[in-house]
């Protein structure tokens, strides 16, 4: 031990390994003392606030005109800001909600907040009602692409309409549409309304289910192992080396 701590290039190669072991250990220390930092922002009902409560619109069927109307605006807006074919015909049927942030010409320009798909013959593509409530009406599309768009697949949409306006001015506006899950399954043509809702996102998560402090020392851990690895190679290196030295002077 003497000839290693008398040699300055095994003192510096001790300091370094040392020092490195040193930040590990403070590293995974600090973590273990620190420990969750996102505990903070779980979402934990408080006991003294109101409970809420999300319930479904009620279900509203709408007539045979109704979707008749409804099914014609979604196809115009198939026809024309899906399949990108003058795109500037779908500015009066769709929801100043969906437009919002642009204008008639820079809608017009088709690049517009809507998933292009080259649909083939849309008229033809089985189709479903998806909900019906007060004045919204949702359908669901399964299209299929032009032959010569091969790279595409069939793919099933959501097709989300509002009705505004009575009698004779009551108009059908698209507000929202987007593709379907992979699992979703194609309609049947004419099929009658479901009334299955789309699906909501899950807010039954609670505080309990956080990483606990045990997951982060895991990784910290592992990484401390890396880092203290070559100091117990250097002085196992050390420590053959001189058992080696050993035998030749007793040699």
């Amino acid at each position: 031990m003497r000839r290693v701590l008398s040699s300055y290039r095994w003192r510096r190669r001790l300091l370094w390994f040392g020092g490195a072991a040193v930040l590990a250990a403070v590293v995974v220390g600090g973590a273990l003392l620190i420990g969750d930092t996102g505990r903070d922002l779980d979402l934990v009902p408080r006991k003294n606030d109101p409970a809420v409560i999300v319930r479904e619109p009620k279900r509203v069927p709408a007539t045979k005109a109704e979707k008749s109307a409804a099914y014609d605006t979604a196809i115009r807006f198939i026809n024309s800001a899906v399949r990108r074919k003058n795109v500037s015909a779908s500015w009066d049927i769709v929801t100043p909600n969906m437009r919002s942030g642009y204008s008639r010409r820079a809608w017009s320009s088709g690049d517009i907040p809507v998933v292009p798909y080259p649909a083939k013959t849309p008229r033809l593509a089985p189709w479903r009602v998806d909900y019906e409530h007060k004045n919204a009406l949702g359908l669901v599309f399964w299209l299929l692409p032009e032959e010569r768009s091969r790279d595409w697949a069939p793919m099933t949409f959501f097709l989300d309409l509002r009705a505004s306006g009575k009698g004779k001015r009551r108009e059908w506006r698209v507000d929202y549409f987007a593709p379907a899950s992979a699992n979703e399954s194609a309609p049947s043509p004419g099929e009658s309304a479901s009334g299955i809702p789309r699906i909501a996102p899950d807010t039954t998560a609670r505080g309990r289910d956080a990483l606990g402090t045990l997951w982060l020392a895991v990784p910290l851990s592992v990484l401390g192992l890396f880092i203290a690895a070559p100091l117990v190679f250097a002085l196992r290196g050390w420590y053959v080396g001189r058992r080696a030295r050993r035998a030749d002077i007793g040699g």
